[in-house]
């Protein structure tokens, strides 16, 4: 792990540059970048919220407060976003307006992302993610950075330790004036995550009719970040940012449950690194808003398994990838009056990705360019009416699309809103699909397809909910089918619907004279993904039936209660309905995941305004359980913070 420790040798000397400040006590309001009502679906977290989970993953926060489906090979392991029953690779991920979706395989891996690290996140479900790009066809996900003017200097440092030998340690300094602030943050994290585990796939013949207890062995993982801010105010109505991100984390992968050979004789590693960087320029006019960003991200990810065989291990799996992205972001918007704006995007990007197996001799080296443009009109008609309309122009490679959207939105007198919302997106296949030898296949069509909404809204001064029903069909569905070998290969599917319904719901209260505090959220989501196509052969069991690893239902549930804003007790749980596993497409090897439901307790103490002490308990019911097929979870799991602030 020697590349974490160069890494944080780096990451100590930004902090030590960043703590020099002005002591000016001058306050300066943030610049207003307007923004017009556009009838299109936001959702964002408040600071509460990224405070109480700040010890956690991205996809830790989603998993339990969002209609998200997360799909999470295990504590510390890879996870991914599922938006509204469809792929992770319909799920885009935004840093600071620029996309960092993997050039190689398409998708983000958000146990890597710190909610330390970030200021803001939001996501956009459903068809108004094409306000940002084409091609996610669930939804997408935005993390951003931003400055706070009201503070000339302020600095934290959290440590955390848990069980199965858990510890985290996370550092941040902000400190400028009026016209400059630097903001930086460190995290790191590492884990034995040695649990025990009930195996319900291995029957130990010595003793008949009892459970068989397996302990998490070759599990072990780290993880570090930086983030790196410096928010630059050039005149009253112009900021420039320039934004810098490096991850990573060095990871060993335990045997799949059904393994039963000498414990320790399969070893697999996975190390991944990435470095982002972006500059943001913003200039806010009377009638003209101009943004233009550039950025780049460099990511390098290694997976090897090494074999025991007469007595020795021999290399089985020696894996290199490597992955470049360049792109740049020019967004227009021109009020035309008080009522109606035009907004014109243009995003330009090269993307490169090479993957090699030195053992087998496979792999590609393949890049692209896209351009992407974007018209936006939107229209606040009368005092309550708000209309989007919404054309994109998308060219992948030599592959050409075209998408768009329509949205309305009212609000009544009493708080209520209805809105409805049409659209057409299209997503285009990963480098890796398309390229990758063996298995790769070149002639795979984009996926494709319209989508309607209907939602409902209401936001009184104490309590906001929003609930959505929405239906999909997406033509030209990517799966990953086995083709009898070694490899995988993917191809289309006809058609699949995604049907079901989302709800949203946040409640806050202050009582006895403001002493006690009440924090409500819910969330879930119901999804119905079926495969609407064809069958592939006389076998093919897949018509009809829901797609793998899509729950019908998931969702969760938070309460907070607080006295004085000093002392605090959280409880959260998270869960979902049972669905199916299979590692073929025709669904001829069905199995399923049992549901499950994790309830989780914290008590917080903050006796003064520079400390505060926090204790958790993860799964406090210690259910056993899985969110992968061979993959366990983590049983009950105990947990303190100490967090010192200045």
């Amino acid at each position: 792990m020697t590349h974490h420790r160069r890494l944080f040798l780096v990451l100590w000397a930004v902090i030590v540059c960043s703590i020099a400040r002005s002591q000016e006590p001058i306050a300066i309001d943030p610049i207003q970048i307007r923004a017009s009502r556009r009838a299109l679906s936001v959702i964002r977290f408040d600071t509460l919220v990224l405070a109480q989970f700040r010890n956690s993953s991205v996809g830790d926060l989603l998993k339990n407060l969002s209609p998200v489906n997360i799909l999470d090979y295990g504590r510390g392991a890879r996870t991914t976003a599922s938006f509204r029953g469809t792929d992770p690779s319909h799920t885009q991920v935004y840093w600071n307006s620029l996309t960092i979706n993997s050039p190689i395989e398409g998708s983000v891996d958000l146990s890597l992302l710190p909610l330390y690290s970030l200021d803001e996140l939001s996501i956009t479900p459903g068809i108004s993610s094409l306000s940002r790009a084409s091609g996610a066809l669930g939804g997408a996900l935005a993390i951003d950075s931003r400055a706070d003017w009201s503070r000339h200097f302020s600095a934290s440092a959290t440590v955390a330790y848990g069980s199965f030998s858990s510890g985290e340690a996370m550092a941040s300094v902000r400190a400028g004036n009026r016209t400059f602030q630097s903001s930086t943050k460190l995290a790191y994290g590492r884990s034995t995550n040695d649990f025990w585990f009930i195996n319900r796939d291995i029957i130990d013949p010595h003793q008949q009719g009892k459970l068989t207890w397996q302990q998490n062995l070759n599990a072990a993982y780290s993880t570090a970040s930086l983030s790196q801010d410096f928010f630059i105010r050039l005149a009253e109505s112009q900021s420039l940012t320039i934004s810098l991100l490096a991850l990573g984390s060095d990871r060993n992968i335990p045997e799949l449950t059904t393994y039963e050979g000498p414990r320790n004789s399969n070893l697999t590693q996975a190390v991944d690194q990435s470095l982002r960087a972006a500059i943001n320029y913003k200039r806010a006019g009377q009638k003209l808003d101009i943004e233009a960003i550039i950025g780049a991200t460099i990511e390098k990810n290694s997976f090897t398994k090494d074999v025991l065989s007469s007595n020795q291990f021999i290399k089985n799996i020696d894996a290199l990838s490597n992955g470049k992205t360049v792109q740049g972001l020019a967004n227009l918007t021109y009020r035309v009056s008080r009522q109606h704006s035009i907004t014109s995007a243009t995003r330009l990007a090269g993307e490169w990705a090479s993957s090699h197996e030195a053992v087998r001799q496979t792999g590609f080296d393949q890049g692209r360019f896209e351009l992407s443009e974007k018209l936006e009109l939107a229209s606040h008609w009368i005092e309550r009416l708000s209309t989007t309309a919404m054309l994109r122009f998308d060219l992948v490679g030599a592959a050409v699309s075209l998408s768009g959207l329509a949205a309305i939105e009212y609000m009544t007198p009493k708080g209520l809103t209805l809105s409805a919302r049409a659209g057409y997106n299209s997503h285009h296949p990963s480098l890796s699909a398309l390229y990758y030898t063996p298995g790769a296949n070149p002639l795979l069509r984009p996926e494709k397809g319209p989508t309607v909404e209907l939602a409902l809204g209401y936001r009184h001064r104490w309590l906001t909910l929003d609930f959505t029903v929405f239906d999909s069909w997406i033509e030209d569905w990517i799966i990953w089918m086995p083709t009898g070998t070694q490899y995988w290969t993917p191809s289309n599917l006809r058609s699949v619907n995604a049907l079901g319904a989302e709800l949203t719901i946040n409640a806050a209260w202050r009582f006895a004279d403001s002493k006690w505090g009440l924090n409500v959220k819910v969330s879930g989501a119901l999804n119905r993904t079926v495969n609407s196509g064809e069958p592939i052969k006389a076998s093919d069991l897949s018509q009809g039936v829901q797609l793998p690893f899509v729950p019908l239902f998931t969702g969760g549930a938070y309460a907070r209660i607080d006295y004085r804003e000093k002392v605090w007790l959280t409880y959260w749980v998270n869960g979902q309905t049972v669905k199916s596993n299979s590692t073929a497409g025709d669904m001829s090897d069905l199995s399923t995941i049992e549901p499950y439901a994790l309830h989780n307790i914290a008590l917080g103490y903050h006796p003064w305004l520079w400390l505060g002490v926090e204790v958790t308990c993860r799964n406090v019911l210690d259910s056993h359980y899985y969110g992968i097929q061979n993959r366990p979870m983590a049983p009950r799991y105990f947990g303190g913070s100490l967090t010192v602030r200045f």
